[in-house]
């Protein structure tokens, strides 16, 4: 591959790669020993090879798939927590009315399910599920098998070797940091305390740090264009 263009303007070229423009959503990944195009952007594109020959595909717009709604938390016993709790839009556990889970610190599982059309998963798209702002570190689960463990932005990974038409299941395993459960200790008016440090760093007063699902989680339909003459 010597080039690639959309709608005439050039995104990638071998001759000048220091002057090319590119949209958001492209990117190329090797599937396979094929070079494939991945793009949000509709558009019709030209891929020119090194042999001089070019690949015209008209790429449709991709509709994104919104995962904010219908998502259960589930807590690890003995920390506080509830046993679940279920969430109407995703939020900090900070920002819970319930101090179990405002002061919680740990790892606890999201679930939530999506039904995709056959059409939604056809060869020529890929799907990838975007988790938005996480705090700090997500173990994502797609039916049951392991997809990807994510601990920087962005909170992303490809999603359709792991989707099927029909219903799906999708489970993320968030594990913030410790400071808001030795804040909430400091803060028990009985004594009782989960942790035990000899670390003073943080009192009563420290300002709780943000943590689990923010979101927003996405899934996003892509286009495939496979970079073969």
């Amino acid at each position: 591959m010597s080039s690639v263009a959309r709608n005439g303007i050039i995104l990638y070229s071998d001759e000048h790669p220091n002057s090319m423009s590119k949209p958001i959503a492209l990117t190329v990944e090797n599937e396979s020993g094929m070079p494939v195009l991945h793009t949000q952007d509709a558009g019709a594109y030209d891929v020119t090879f090194a042999n001089g020959q070019v690949r015209r595909v008209n790429a449709a717009r991709t509709d994104d798939i919104p995962l904010s709604k219908g998502w259960t938390l589930t807590f690890p016993p003995n920390w506080g927590a509830p046993s679940h709790i279920q969430l109407d839009s995703l939020q900090s556990w900070t920002e819970s009315t319930d101090a179990g889970v405002r002061y919680f610190s740990g790892t606890a599982t999201y679930r939530t399910t999506v039904t995709l059309t056959t059409s939604q998963l056809a060869e020529k798209n890929s799907v990838w599920l975007d988790l938005g702002e996480v705090h700090e570190v997500a173990a994502v689960r797609i039916n049951g098998k392991p997809a990807a463990i994510l601990w920087k932005a962005p909170y992303c990974l490809r999603a359709d070797p792991l989707l099927r038409a029909g219903e799906n299941t999708i489970e993320i395993d968030v594990t913030n940091l410790w400071p808001n459960r030795l804040i909430g200790d400091a803060q028990s008016p009985n004594g009782k305390h989960y942790t035990w440090t000899n670390i003073r760093k943080y009192t009563k007063d420290s300002p709780l740090l943000p943590s689990g699902l923010l979101g927003p989680v996405v899934l996003h339909t892509v286009y495939r264009l496979p970079l073969r003459p």
